[in-house]
Parts: structure tokens; C-alpha cells; sequence
């Protein structure tokens, strides 16, 4: 599938965050990262992961017969998600990753990429995603601080901390089951 067209070059609202970007990517002060500050970031690498040639994968059935509970979820009021290091974080993504980045969007994939705009490659080597494919992401610094959320975000300026180490990034095409019935999403988990 060919990724939608759009007027738009770039959302207006991640305008901000991915020129500071450029200016800084264009500068002799390159970003911080964890360990070695002032000095470049370790890059990105892009994994894409396909489900259809793994074997003995588990399905619902194998899930819930299995006695060994699930760790306790952790939580922290006090920070965003993009804050935490040494984590697996999942990008419930568009089917072509980025989503609209390009094209006017801006909720969670969307201000990912205008954060850190170094994963905007993807969108050159990836095409659209499959049900059972997964892209990882490793890799690629954060240049801005937003604000606010969907048609309130806003650019808050250059992010001057210290790189946290780079978290794992997993996108997986998000179902949209808006205005489905619950037999929908029944008949959706039991497959």
C-alpha cells in the first residue's frame, strides 16, 4: 500500500520541535547523550519483526490456562513516558509508521516523531505495516519538549537534559475499533 498523499509538508503543530531539531542536528553542539555528554547519540537502528514465521507463538487459550501471574504494573504520576530509560515502550502506530507526522496529525505516534525526529527515516524504509509485523526502534535522540496533546500540543522548547538511555521502541499497527460492537472484539481476541 502507498502511503496517503498529503498538501501539508509537515504538521504545523510539529513544525517547532523537528526545526529545533534540524538547528541542532546543523550545529558544532550536537545533542547529550547519558554517558558521554556533548558528544553525538549512538543513532537509530530500525528492526521490522514478523509474527507469521515465528512458531509456537501463544495464543488466548495458552494465556489463560497459564497459572504464573503477570508482574505487577508500575506506575509514576510524576513523569512522562518518554522519561523513563531502560524500558520497552509500544507505539500504538498507524499502519504506515509515523502516522500523520507529515500530514496534520498530532496524538502519541506523532509527537514521537516530532520529539525525535531522527525516527522519521522510518518512513523512507518502511512500508506499510502488517497485522502480524512489528517495527523496533532503537535509538534516535530527543531534541524537544512538548506540551498539551492532539489539536492543544504544543512546542515547549529545546530538551536539555541529559539522554536518558534510549528506550526500546516497538510500533505495532493499533486496531480501530471505534463504534464496533463487543462481538467484534470478541471474535477479534479469540482469533
Amino acid at each position: 500500500r502507498a502511503r496517503p498523499s498529503s498538501t501539508n509538508p509537515l504538521s504545523p503543530r510539529g513544525q517547532p520541535p523537528v526545526m529545533h531539531a534540524m538547528m541542532v542536528m546543523a550545529s558544532d553542539d550536537p545533542p547529550m547523550t547519558p554517558t558521554k555528554p556533548k558528544e553525538p547519540h549512538e543513532g537509530l537502528r530500525i528492526f521490522r519483526v514478523s509474527l507469521a514465521a515465528q512458531k509456537n507463538l501463544w495464543g488466548p487459550a495458552e494465556w489463560q490456562k497459564c497459572g504464573t501471574p503477570l508482574l505487577p504494573p508500575k506506575t509514576d504520576g510524576t513523569r512522562m513516558i518518554d522519561d523513563f530509560s531502560y524500558s520497552l515502550q509500544v507505539d500504538f502506530a498507524n499502519a504506515y509508521i509515523g502516522g500523520g507526522v507529515l500530514s496534520g496529525g498530532c496524538v502519541q505516534e506523532e509527537i514521537r516523531f516530532a520529539q525525535c525526529p531522527d525516527l522519521l527515516a522510518s518512513c523512507l524504509v518502511c512500508e506499510a505495516m502488517r497485522d502480524d509485523e512489528a517495527i523496533i526502534f532503537r535509538g534516535g535522540a530527543r531534541y524537544s519538549k512538548t506540551r498539551e496533546y492532539a489539536q492543544s500540543l504544543q512546542f515547549d522548547g529545546p530538551f536539555t537534559e541529559p539522554q536518558p538511555p534510549t528506550p526500546l521502541l516497538t510500533a505495532i499497527d493499533a486496531c480501530d475499533y471505534r463504534g464496533c460492537g463487543s462481538n467484534v472484539l470478541q471474535h477479534q481476541l479469540d482469533m
